[in-house]
C-alpha cells in the first residue's frame, strides 16, 4: 500500500533520529531483496540473507505499511572496519529526502560501533555527499562486465583448488588486511565457488565466483601477480560460460588481462573511508572488491 500524498509530504520532515530502522529479519528478506530489485543491482535474495546471518544487528530496515521502504547494511570486520552499503529507498518513496535520513541513519549506527574506519563505495552523485559527511576519496573503484571468454594459458607451475583452508584463509587477512573468514566461508557454503591459486604450495591467489540477480559475481579477487590473476580467470572462465559477468576492480594494472578475457568498464564509482585509509580493503594485491555491501 502507497502512503496518500498527505502521508508522504509527512515522510519527508521526518528527521533520522525519528525513523525506526529494525534489524533485518527473515520475515523480511524478500521485501528487502525487492528494493535492490527495483534498482536494477545485482544482489540476489541470498545475499540479503547471507547480511542477514552474517550481520544481523547491523542491517537497518524501514517498515511501512508492511513492507521494508528503506534499507542499509554494515558488514564489520572484528573491531576495525565496517562497510556501508545498500542504502535503498522504494520508488514510490523518494524525494521525499528519505534516502538522506536512510544515510543519516546508518552513519550514526556505524560511529555507535566505536570502529577505526567506516567504509563505502559511491557514485558519482553521491560523492559530494559523503564528503561532507567527513569521508575522502581513496581510489577508483571501477565495475567491468562481460562474457568471461576461455583463454588457453600456461599454468607456470601453479595449481588451481577449490574451496577454503586456514593457510588462504590466513593469506588473504595478511592481504586485505582484516579477517573475512566468516564472509568467504559463508559464500562456500552457500552459493559460491572459491578457487585458490599455490605455487609450491604455498597460497598465491583467491576468487569467489557466485550468482547474481542479472550477472554472475566474480569477486573477492586477490592475486599477487598478474601471472596468478591469468591463471584464476582461466580456471573461473570455464565455470560460467554463457553467463554475463561482473566485477568491481581496485587494480587498474589488471585491466589489460581483463580485456584479454572480454571485460569491459560498465560503471565508475570511488571508494571513500572516514578518516582516509588507503590500505583499507584495498591493498595491492586486492584485485577486486568482494561487492559494494561488503566492500
Amino acid at each position: 500500500m502507497i502512503p496518500d500524498k498527505l502521508q508522504f509530504s509527512r515522510i519527508g520532515h521526518v528527521l533520522p533520529e525519528a525513523m525506526a530502522f529494525q534489524p533485518l529479519t527473515s520475515d523480511f528478506v524478500g521485501s528487502a531483496f525487492r528494493l535492490s530489485a527495483q534498482a536494477d543491482w545485482n544482489q540476489t535474495e541470498e545475499d540479503w540473507d547471507r547480511l542477514r546471518r552474517l550481520e544481523s544487528a547491523h542491517v537497518g530496515v524501514w517498515v511501512d505499511h508492511g513492507d521494508v521502504r528503506a534499507s542499509y547494511s554494515l558488514t564489520a570486520y572484528g573491531d576495525q572496519v565496517a562497510w556501508i552499503g545498500m542504502i535503498l529507498v522504494d520508488q514510490d518513496y523518494r524525494g521525499a529526502g528519505l534516502g538522506k535520513a536512510t544515510f543519516q541513519s546508518a552513519l550514526k549506527h556505524a560511529r555507535s560501533l566505536g570502529l577505526k574506519v567506516l567504509g563505502l563505495d559511491a557514485t558519482e552523485l553521491g560523492e559530494p555527499i559523503y564528503l561532507k559527511a567527513g569521508f575522502q576519496t581513496v581510489c577508483p573503484i571501477v565495475r567491468w562486465q562481460g562474457d568471461l571468454m576461455d583463454c588457453d594459458l600456461q599454468q607456470n607451475g601453479r595449481d588451481v583448488h577449490k574451496g577454503l583452508n586456514p593457510a588462504i584463509l590466513e593469506w588473504d587477512t595478511l592481504h586485505v588486511g582484516v579477517d573475512r573468514s566468516a564472509l568467504l566461508a559463508d559464500f562456500e557454503a552457500a552459493d559460491g565457488t572459491v578457487l585458490r591459486c599455490e605455487k609450491a604450495g604455498h597460497p598465491s591467489a583467491l576468487a569467489v565466483i557466485r550468482p547474481g540477480r542479472t550477472a554472475m559475481h566474480l569477486g573477492p579477487v586477490v592475486a599477487e601477480s598478474e601471472a596468478d590473476l591469468l591463471t584464476l580467470l582461466s580456471a573461473v572462465a570455464p565455470l560460467v560460460r554463457g553467463q554475463r559477468v561482473i566485477c568491481d576492480v581496485l587494480s587498474p594494472e589488471i585491466e589489460g588481462a581483463l580485456k584479454k578475457f572480454g571485460l569491459h568498464p560498465s560503471r565508475h564509482l570511488k571508494r571513500m573511508t572516514s578518516p582516509l585509509s588507503k590500505e583499507c580493503l584495498c591493498g595491492p594485491a586486492v584485485r577486486c572488491a568482494a561487492g559494494f555491501e561488503f566492500g
